[in-house]
């Protein structure tokens, strides 16, 4: 296993250990398929009519703020049914 894929799915475990509820994750690209971020998506959660979200693996792309590279997932809330969440 990749260490990139291995630390996506080491994130996968603490972010569904913090959700709870049964995982779906989803891979989405961009228009030129060149890059890829995968969602895990937890439904009913944190209460019935929400879904959280978090990202897996944006940490393996470049964030360079003022110079330093800092990576990040993007972890959220958000109202069943609302795809501007997710796109």
């Amino acid at each position: 296993m990749s260490r990139a894929a291995e630390s996506a799915r080491h994130l996968a475990q603490v972010v569904l250990e913090a959700f709870g509820g049964e995982p779906r994750v989803d891979r989405f690209h961009d228009e030129g398929e060149a890059f890829s971020v995968d969602i895990l998506t937890c439904e009913d959660r944190p209460g019935v009519g929400f879904n959280s979200y978090s990202t897996l693996t944006l940490h393996d792309s470049e964030n360079l703020i003022d110079g330093r590279d800092v990576r990040v997932e993007i972890a959220g809330v958000a109202a069943k049914g609302s795809l501007e969440f997710r796109t």
